[in-house]
């Protein structure tokens, strides 16, 4: 049973040392650490604690792209998200921003990084990020507990 246990508490190590990301480049939502500041904080953490990370893209059925990003252990275990690559002009300057915006979020949100300032969710109203159109809203939300 331990072993099943071993990259989740090697985790909680590389969290007790990881660092903030430090804020260095300017966008037009203010300063935000981009993807080399992000690996260069997390690379010697993970790496002394046994883990490695991969980024691919995903293409589903329905045409949707994704970042996966896993982060690997070296017992095996492994930790992943994806993350959608919004991408509105189709084209491959949008896609070539979009891609390392995903791997930014995608490998912070496994490791814990704190980077952007938390604007309380301000942001997450502002553009079109649901390209299907249907604006159903969300009238409850349920949570199952497994166990």
């Amino acid at each position: 049973m331990t072993e099943k246990l071993d990259h989740i508490k090697a985790l909680c190590k590389v969290q007790k040392v990881l660092k903030h990301a430090s804020k260095s480049e300017k966008g037009g939502f203010g300063k935000y650490a981009d993807l080399a500041k992000v690996y260069e904080t997390i690379r010697e953490p993970l790496t002394e604690h046994g883990f490695a990370y991969f980024h691919s893209m995903v293409t589903e059925q329905d045409g949707g792209e994704f970042v996966e990003t896993l982060l690997m252990h070296e017992t095996g275990g492994t930790f992943k998200t994806r993350l959608p690559v919004i991408n509105k002009n189709r084209d491959m300057q949008g896609l070539g921003s979009a891609i390392p915006y995903a791997k930014r979020y995608g490998i912070s949100m496994i490791v814990g990084l704190a980077s952007e300032q938390d604007d309380n969710g301000k942001g997450a109203g502002i553009g079109n990020v649901n390209p299907s159109g249907n604006n159903n809203k969300i009238s409850s939300i349920k949570i199952k507990t497994l166990g």
